[in-house]
């Protein structure tokens, strides 16, 4: 104890607060936290701990004691940060035993009882790395390294120093992705064509970069530049839901899920396979049963709107092509989803406008009004009129995180298992023979429009219609914590109920639009 206080006091650790221990798993998790390398890369499949170990390095290695230590811990964009379950969450959950006091503005941080801070930044601009010249932060964090960029990555190694009297280090978490500059950087542990593959996980190796090329080169522990200056020691360590048994044993049913997922997901994520790749159109349209008609006592339901702002023109040149709005509606009941009457339009702001109030007027008030919300206040703005025009209805809106191909996993996943059914007839209501004859020709135009959607995603000229609906399943399955969730329909409630309450003669026709 005394030769400890006398190391404390050297580095100007505060002993003021005790913390309480930081137990990492054994195996990759404990190698992760413990390692000795300038650069180590954790991940490979999902649910390995890696967030845990990312946040829990510090703190296992005692620098939050330390009262000028600084660490920024990044993701590629800022609702990333606070999406349920991820950095901000995780670090709420086991920061306050150790003392930590969090805040939000400037950045979001938190702050230890030495001093030490662990803030939390992100980087969506290439340009946003510049935001850190003249920065020397102890401790450098890349969560899912893979969706940053090269670029990013190497500058903030430069801002990588320390006054502290803590050693400089990074970490970062990843998933695989085989056309990732992550892949190139490591690949003797990952990339099966190269020398030295498999190189030993946890084993360290040294890079520095050929001033010529420009490419990374590999050197020996001993190498020195024209400094005298040492080479950054890197290495990576694998790990997969297997050598997570807290989140086994917690969340069992992860594991069923991550089994369920597509081929290439489930590759990567479950079996940490860095080679796999998405064909062309990873989504197959014969994984979708077209069928007659949503069963009754729908579970969960809502009308998703992917809202394009650009009119169809004349002539050659970019509007000749634009985008659509897309407005499915989503049904779920038993473990499977049912997308049903999906309208579409490329007209005016106004026309989409009244488009959404003729389908709402339709649906009736007891459908929600899933929306995305655009980045800033010009989407704030926009969600805000679209919910006094559409006062009576519950209009949700949340700002999207990822890519389109990104968010259409769940659709992906829910199809390839046969979960996924699109319904011809909406509402169901007693018609004679010719009008059901009629109404079911009309469905099959946006059934048709949809399945050739899906032939072309994600390289096709149009993703609308699969956004619309992915977008529409992933706020039902994962309503914002903060608002009010999702209520199941009803006991009873059948389309034949909701088609009264709607008030609406169906035979009319579809809305102004159409539906595809």
């Amino acid at each position: 104890m005394a030769v400890q206080a006398i190391a404390d006091g050297l580095l100007g650790r505060s002993t003021a607060f005790e913390r309480p221990a930081v137990v990492p798993h054994d195996g990759p998790q404990h190698a992760f936290v413990d390692s000795d390398a300038d650069i180590v890369v954790y991940g490979g499949g999902a649910g390995g701990g890696k967030t845990w170990g990312l946040l829990m390095a510090p703190l296992f290695r005692g620098d939050v004691d330390v009262p000028r230590f600084g660490a920024v811990v990044f993701r590629r964009t800022y609702p990333d940060i606070f999406a349920t379950g991820s950095l901000w969450d995780e670090a709420q959950m086991h920061f306050p035993d150790h003392g930590a006091v969090f805040r939000q503005t400037p950045l979001p941080e938190a702050r230890f009882p030495s001093g030490a801070t662990i803030r939390f930044s992100h980087m969506e601009r290439e340009a946003d790395r510049l935001n850190w010249k003249g920065s020397q932060i102890p401790y450098i964090a890349f969560d899912q390294l893979e969706e940053f960029t090269e670029g990013q990555f190497f500058y903030l190694m430069s801002r990588n120093r320390s006054t502290a009297g803590v050693r400089p280090y990074m970490r970062a978490t990843v998933n695989p992705d085989p056309d990732s500059w992550v892949k190139r950087l490591l690949a003797p542990w990952v990339d099966e064509e190269h020398p030295e593959y498999p190189f030993p996980p946890g084993e360290l190796r040294w890079l520095t970069r050929d001033e010529i090329t420009d490419d990374i080169v590999w050197v020996d522990a001993a190498w020195r530049d024209a400094d005298g200056q040492p080479a950054r020691s890197i290495t990576y360590i694998p790990a997969t839901i297997y050598d997570n048994p807290t989140l086994l044993t917690n969340n069992p049913e992860y594991l069923a899920a991550l089994r369920t997922m597509p081929r290439v997901d489930r590759a990567r994520l479950l079996d940490s396979d860095w080679s796999i790749r998405e064909a062309a159109g990873f989504i197959d349209e014969t994984w979708f049963e077209i069928v007659d008609e949503a069963p009754a006592g729908l579970e969960l339901v809502g009308r998703s709107w992917d809202i394009a702002g650009t009119q169809q023109g004349k002539g050659r040149g970019k509007g000749r092509d634009p985008d659509w709005t897309a407005g499915p509606f989503i049904g779920f009941k038993d473990g499977v989803w049912y997308i049903a009457d999906l309208h579409t339009t490329r007209g005016t702001a106004k026309s989409v406008d009244d488009l959404m109030d003729q389908v709402a007027a339709l649906d009736g008030p007891l459908v929600p009004i899933l929306l995305q919300q655009d980045p800033g206040e010009a989407g704030k703005r926009a969600v805000a009129a679209h919910k006094k025009r559409l006062a009576g209805h519950a209009v949700r809106s949340r700002p999207p995180t990822g890519d389109k191909v990104q968010r259409a996993r769940i659709l992906a996943s829910a199809a390839e298992a046969g979960n996924v059914k699109l319904v011809r007839y909406w509402p169901a209501r007693p018609v004679d023979d010719d009008e059901r004859r009629e109404l079911l020709a009309r469905a099959m135009e946006w059934i048709r429009a949809f399945l050739a959607e899906v032939r072309g995603f994600p390289d096709g000229a149009h993703d609308d219609r699969i956004d619309a609906v992915s977008w529409g399943m992933l706020m039902l399955s994962f309503p914002d914590e903060k608002k009010a969730k999702h209520k199941p329909m009803p006991k009873g409630f059948t389309p034949d109920r909701w088609f009264k309450a709607a008030g609406s003669d169906w035979l009319r026709g579809a809305p102004k639009g159409g539906r595809s």
